[in-house]
């Protein structure tokens, strides 16, 4: 983690493929989105979270692929461009005709990593999140958004982000949530809570 010590927002803003808005540029930057994406998977295609394998991958080229019964895996590649799964979304299941850029398959080198040593914390966190649910995902989320937000107004380090989650994220105990005014109550609570760690560390 010690090369993370002098990231300034300037570096965490300069993504190398994707093009965002500054909150999920940062929560590239910190893998944070890696954890949210591990949240979202679980959830939406009911799985365990040990059946799902996080993996860096610098060229944002493949975004997900699935392993099936007989062994063979099937990726979903596409140009790093947001309009993607936002068409996909509009489309409710159906491909919908957009402008894109073919994939240079004869050029293409593709690479995968593990997760960087030092940040393994935020991914136990998330796969707590997923094993446990309840008022947890609710927390965590509030609790980067609240680190985030901070760091962008340049009154916490980046590495401070880490701290600010972990910190708030461990103060709670799993709780059970039945309606939306329990989402909204403990996201209020974390979000206090957070705000309680960034002048700690002031």
């Amino acid at each position: 983690m010690t090369e993370l010590e002098g990231v300034t927002l300037e570096d965490a803003l300069r993504h190398p493929t994707w093009v965002m808005g500054s909150k999920i540029t940062i929560d590239s930057a910190t893998l944070m989105n890696k954890c949210l994406e591990l949240i979202e998977a679980c959830y939406l295609f009911d799985v365990p979270e040990s059946a799902i394998e996080i993996a860096t991958h610098p060229q944002s080229i493949i975004h997900s692929m699935v392993t099936y019964h007989d062994g063979s895996t099937i990726a979903q590649m596409s140009n790093p461009s947001m309009e993607v799964p936002i068409a996909n979304a509009l489309g409710e299941g159906n491909r919908l005709p957009i402008q894109f850029t073919d994939l240079d398959f004869s050029s293409m080198n593709l690479t995968f990593g593990p997760i960087p040593e030092g940040r393994e914390m935020i991914f136990e966190m998330a796969r707590e999140v997923c094993r446990k649910k309840g008022n947890l995902g609710a927390i965590f989320n509030a609790a980067n958004e609240v680190a985030v937000k901070a760091f962008q107004e340049k009154q916490i380090t980046f590495l401070n982000i880490y701290e600010v989650v972990s910190r708030t994220f461990h103060h709670f105990t799993g709780s059970n949530i039945s309606t939306m005014e329990d989402v909204f109550e403990y996201d209020q609570q974390a979000r206090i809570q957070a705000e309680k760690v960034i002048k700690s560390l002031n």
